[in-house]
């Protein structure tokens, strides 16, 4: 099967020039070509005046295009604008044509606000839990295994936030348990 993309398709695709630059990146790492119309006639080498240009994925579509509909998905879902994107493609390049696991991490510190270092399942961390479950499901929808660490930042909590050891240990003991039953294994 014979999947081609011009680079105004790409953009379409992908919901901005990050498509253009992913599938440059795709054709560069094999997963496909890059092909030059010049004097009617496609070319995979530029010779003489280039008029057009067309990425030939190969059977790669099914794959190229999960990973346009989690780009977007990604784009839609941020707060900001995602840190230097084409870092972030590239790994979900990677983690879906390669394929291997994706690696998430997030850190993570108790809150100051906190009267004790129990977790309850009505308190802010569960809620925050399970949006990140529903991420990690969204990612899979797409293809995608995730490998997620969770990075307890106990300094943050002792030393920015002035709470005792103790209260920051109890604290990571219950989200450790509440993680395991929201996310399973991470």
């Amino acid at each position: 099967m014979l999947v081609v993309f011009t680079p105004k398709e790409a953009i379409e695709l992908f919901g901005g020039n990050e498509g253009r630059q992913i599938l440059d990146y795709v054709t560069k790492k094999g997963y496909g070509s890059r092909e030059y119309l010049v004097k009617d006639e496609w070319l995979s080498e530029p010779e003489g005046q280039v008029r057009g240009v067309r990425y030939d994925l190969r059977a790669r579509f099914s794959e190229i295009e999960s990973l346009a509909d989690i780009w977007r998905y990604i784009k839609n879902q941020s707060i900001q604008t995602p840190e230097k994107p084409d870092k972030i493609l590239e790994q979900l390049v990677k983690a879906r044509l390669i394929p291997e696991t994706l690696r998430l991490f997030s850190p993570w510190g108790p809150r100051y606000n906190r009267d004790t270092s129990r977790i309850e399942e009505t308190d802010a961390e569960i809620d925050t839990l399970r949006e990140i479950r529903a991420v990690f499901d969204r990612f899979g929808e797409s293809g995608y295994n995730i490998d997620f660490l969770l990075m307890p930042a106990d300094a943050y909590g002792t030393e920015v936030n002035s709470l005792s050891k103790d209260f920051v240990n109890d604290y990571f003991k219950w989200l450790e348990d509440w993680t395991y039953k929201e996310l399973g294994g991470c």
